[in-house]
């Protein structure tokens, strides 16, 4: 996948530390001008497309609630089932549900880690599988109970012993969650905006027509409508008043946007 695939954009937080990074370097010397104009920050920035996105939100985190594991973890890879008629189940393979002594005080979108003991449970190389030797984050997408959080991804420990080596292969962690282990919530800054980053295919945007000549015929305006370079149809609504010599318009475009590869996108708070 080329660099002009994948788009990065920077909440105004983040964006502000990139830019108190980068301001002295001589290769970007009026990129703050190009940048006002356009909104990205520049090209194949770490194979990233970069843009500045001051409409993001702000996660909410806070101090951390330090809660615990009450049971033992052991997940394996899993795909679907086919039935005897031959319809496919799916099943979400990216998440796993692990049950903890209280969940209330976390947030949806929180970054959590795990520790066994006081050692936290670490990440391995996508490709080796060796030790990172840095902490496993992991993402609360979900709170089904008072005392369970869902996180993504599905943390795999490569010691587990109910797996067997074919499911190992797809470890990303070096140990398992034990039981007592604590979950630390890691974005404890109340203010953190997230950032968001994306395969440009993972996202579609689609369309739809409508039948404009409805507004004429029942409201008396006057339609226009055109098509945009991606095939989309802008519409104006127009009408007047010779008397005063007023004017009245609305233009829009009838769209909406879905992500057909939530793989394929992430959020990314700085701490």
């Amino acid at each position: 996948m080329s660099a002009n695939d994948r788009t990065f954009i920077l909440s105004s937080r983040d964006n502000y530390k990139f830019a108190q990074d980068l301001a002295g370097r001589q290769t970007l010397q009026g990129r703050p001008a190009t940048t006002w104009e356009s909104g990205q920050i520049g090209q194949n920035v770490a194979s990233f497309d970069v843009y500045t996105g001051s409409y993001l939100a702000n996660q909410v985190g806070g101090a951390d609630p330090a809660t615990t594991v009450t049971a033992n973890q052991s997940f394996a890879p899993q795909g679907g089932s086919v039935s005897a008629t031959g319809v496919v189940t799916n099943v979400d393979c990216r998440t796993a549900t692990i049950p903890v002594t209280a969940s209330a005080s976390y947030n949806i979108g929180d970054k959590v880690t795990f520790a066994n003991g006081g050692v936290t449970v670490k990440a391995l190389g996508l490709t080796d599988k060796t030790n990172t030797n840095q902490p496993m984050t992991f993402t609360i997408v979900a709170k089904p109970s008072g005392t369970s959080v869902t996180v993504y991804p599905k943390p795999i420990a490569a010691d587990d012993p109910a797996l067997s080596a074919l499911e190992k292969a797809y470890a990303n962690i070096d140990t398992r969650i034990l039981n007592a282990a604590t979950m630390n919530r890691i974005n404890i800054d109340a203010n953190a905006t997230p950032s968001i980053f994306f395969a440009r295919d993972a996202i579609e945007v689609f369309h739809g027509e409508i039948d404009a000549r409805l507004f004429s015929d029942f409201g008396g305006k006057k339609v226009i409508s055109s098509k945009l370079k991606s095939g989309q149809s802008a519409y104006m609504i127009y009408d007047a008043n010779p008397v005063t010599m007023e004017l009245s318009y609305r233009m829009f475009v009838w769209y909406g946007v879905t992500i057909k590869n939530p793989m394929a996108c992430g959020v990314a708070i700085s701490y």
